[in-house]
């Protein structure tokens, strides 16, 4: 990966980070504290691992807190033509496949209703009321070690703790990533196509 690349993922880990946090989400990130070998109780610098970024049910990322987050640096990485891709193609598109599998699921809302609010009037659960996943990633050198499904496992927890009964959302973008999730539990819906990739929910 060149330098640019390296660059436009940075800005956007760093948008979509930022977005969750100031949008009331939940950020957890793993870190790796080295020590330095030789010297008494000195550490070199705390390398981030990996990270969820969590929505709880009836928070998604708002436009507001987009251009806080700092979208307008993706902008300039992506262009007029990956906005709209993001935008039309994946966001509006995985969001429709959610509002299809919960349809066709039919879930019913948890008796104690707890997590949902006053928005859901309607006895069945609607996609807004699920966790949603927005990021899961894990920095190359520590992939393989288990922290995604540590990261994962502790926010299963998290959530039936506050919300027991509601479910999590996500998609994967590669048949690797949905292999991952598969065996964390998930269940994947028929793969879509998001320009010329598959897209799974």
């Amino acid at each position: 990966m060149n330098k640019a690349d390296l660059r436009a993922l940075y800005d956007l880990y760093y948008f979509v980070v930022k977005a969750c946090m100031i949008g009331g989400g939940r950020v957890v990130v793993a870190v790796h504290v080295p020590t330095i070998e030789g010297s008494s109780g000195s550490q070199a610098a705390t390398i981030i691992a990996a990270v969820v970024c969590w929505y709880s049910p009836r928070k998604r990322i708002s436009a507001l807190n987009a251009i806080r987050g700092g979208i307008l640096r993706c902008l300039r990485n992506w262009g007029l033509k990956g906005l709209k891709r993001m935008s039309e193609e994946y966001s509006d598109t995985t969001h429709g496949v959610f509002e299809q599998a919960f349809s066709s699921k039919a879930m019913e809302k948890p008796s104690s209703g707890v997590g949902i609010g006053r928005q859901n009037k309607g006895t069945v659960l609607l996609e807004s009321d699920s966790w949603y996943v927005q990021l899961v990633f894990s920095s190359k050198q520590y992939e393989g070690r288990g922290l995604m499904s540590i990261l994962m496992c502790e926010g299963f927890a998290y959530a039936h703790s506050f919300t027991p009964g509601i479910p999590v959302t996500l998609d994967a973008t590669s048949s690797r990533a949905r292999d991952r999730y598969m065996h964390l539990g998930f269940e994947v819906f028929p793969p879509i196509l998001s320009g010329d990739e598959k897209l799974f929910v």
